[in-house]
């Protein structure tokens, strides 16, 4: 398509590398192009809020946005709207980001599965509901790769009646828990994801305020100096 005469085309490209558009401005421009750099903002809390009550509203595709306090997932199984804001709250401050906050929710939900499974260990029934509930959350609801506590749920044999398993209630507590173990290595995380040449720069500035007395400025020729030696 691109070799026929008149044919006009359209590349756009996605990557969250910050350095994306640098490579590909420098190609596009040597080509006689010049690319238009389109900037995605995070998502806010707002827009984590709503996105997650409608992906868990999709768990049973009965979700009626009733002011309840609670949002359903499927028959036993439901999260508290104050729970849900948290992880909204929290995560929008860390990176904002979608996959994040669904982590950070499936993993609520093991923790108030495994506590009701320790309430009642000797209940009937079977958690097919809310594995795939589970399933949802983490992403693949067809063929899910379910850590352990998830396989553990739906391994269970299909109980007559599903209302006799105990219910399952994603509480503030749960959420909170959820958050403090999944965000808790955000910041060494997103050092990780950085250019080399950033980590650099940091690794710089601490080295300069290690050095400096304590309550002294560090100036740009110093830090320059000690970026170039680490850099050797």
């Amino acid at each position: 398509m691109a070799t026929v005469p008149g044919a006009h085309g359209v590349i756009i490209g996605v990557a969250n590398a910050l350095d994306f558009a640098i490579h590909a401005r420098e190609e596009l421009r040597a080509a006689g192009i010049e690319p238009t750099e389109v900037v995605m903002p995070a998502y806010t809390a707002a827009d984590l809020t709503v996105l997650l009550e409608a992906r868990l509203g999709e768990m049973v595709g009965s979700h009626d946005g009733s002011d309840s306090g609670e949002c359903a997932l499927s028959p036993g199984v439901k999260f508290v709207k104050p729970a849900l804001q948290l992880c909204a709250r929290r995560v929008a401050a860390a990176t904002g980001d979608m996959r994040r906050a669904l982590q950070v929710c499936g993993a609520a939900l093991g923790r108030a599965v495994g506590q009701v499974d320790q309430q009642a260990p000797g209940a009937e029934g079977s958690r097919r509901q809310q594995a795939k509930a589970v399933a949802v959350v983490t992403g693949d609801a067809r063929q899910p790769q379910l850590p352990t506590l998830w396989r553990r749920l739906a391994d269970r044999k299909k109980a007559v009646d599903t209302r006799a398993d105990p219910p399952v209630t994603v509480t503030v507590g749960h959420m909170a828990a959820a958050l403090s173990a999944v965000m808790r290595d955000t910041s060494s995380c997103m050092v990780k994801i950085l250019p080399p040449q950033q980590q650099l720069l940091l690794a710089a500035v601490v080295r300069r305020v290690e050095r400096n007395a304590a309550g002294s400025h560090c100036t740009v020729s110093e830090l320059l100096e000690t970026y170039t030696q680490l850099c050797k």
